[in-house]
């Protein structure tokens, strides 16, 4: 039986190794399918009990837009007392990524990178790079970065995730399946496996790999569950 999952266009992966970078980029572009799980309960409770719901969704879009806002202030204020500093630089490239503006981020992982190669900035390159479209410079660009670091778990599962766009099945199966090896708790990684063996007629190890990616997301949400209720104001 074919999976409708093999029709979602996903790519991006997430979180970076870097020990300083900012957890909440794991969060970047999930894929459609993705998203919408788990959702089953915040819709029941829509219907039982709409005020609050409506309230809890405005709590968390303020709580978001706030975490959002001095995620890039931190950095822009460090920046602007050591500008040759690219680990400032690098925070402040991730922080603006997340909030998709692109040139932006751009401008700042580039000068970062070029005050000290790191491949954890040369990796979020490659995701801004393919945020704006160009997926040949950021398929290469993933492919540096592994070189570099072959431990990379994250720049595995971008570059597996981008030869499988580009149809280069065999390819895309080998950096997942590295991926995953690398950390097992891959959400992006293990879905994108999924598609690949999907594509490649192995249906039950592809369900096996949605399974696993569906229980990776559930204890996502329970966990961004449990933040916000120990962030919430009394």
């Amino acid at each position: 039986m074919k999976h409708r999952r093999d029709r979602d266009n996903t790519g991006y992966p997430g979180g970076t190794d870097r020990a300083c970078s900012d957890e909440n980029l794991t969060l970047l572009l999930l894929p459609p399918d993705q998203t919408n799980r788990g959702k089953d309960d915040e819709s029941r409770e829509r219907v039982d009990n709409p005020v609050k719901a409506t309230e809890g969704e405005q709590a968390r879009t303020n709580q978001q837009a706030a975490s959002s806002q001095r995620a890039e202030d931190a950095p822009q204020q460090y920046v602007a007392l050591q500008p040759r500093d690219p680990s400032g630089l690098y925070l402040l490239g991730a922080a603006l990524l997340r909030q998709d503006r692109i040139p932006e981020a751009t401008a700042a992982l580039q000068r970062s990178f070029s005050l000290k190669a790191d491949p954890d900035t040369e990796y979020l390159l490659g995701v801004s790079l393919e945020k704006a479209g160009n997926r040949t410079a950021a398929l290469n660009t993933y492919r540096r970065v592994v070189q570099s670091r072959p431990n990379h778990a994250a720049a595995h599962a971008a570059l597996g995730a981008a030869y499988r766009e580009a149809g280069n099945f065999a390819e895309a199966r080998a950096e997942l399946e590295q991926a995953i090896q690398l950390d097992p708790d891959d959400l992006r990684a293990n879905y994108q496996l999924g598609l690949v063996y999907a594509k490649l007629g192995d249906q039950k190890a592809a369900k096996k790999m949605f399974d696993r990616a569906d229980e990776l997301r559930k204890r996502q949400r329970d966990q961004e569950r449990v933040i916000l209720k120990l962030t919430d104001p009394p």
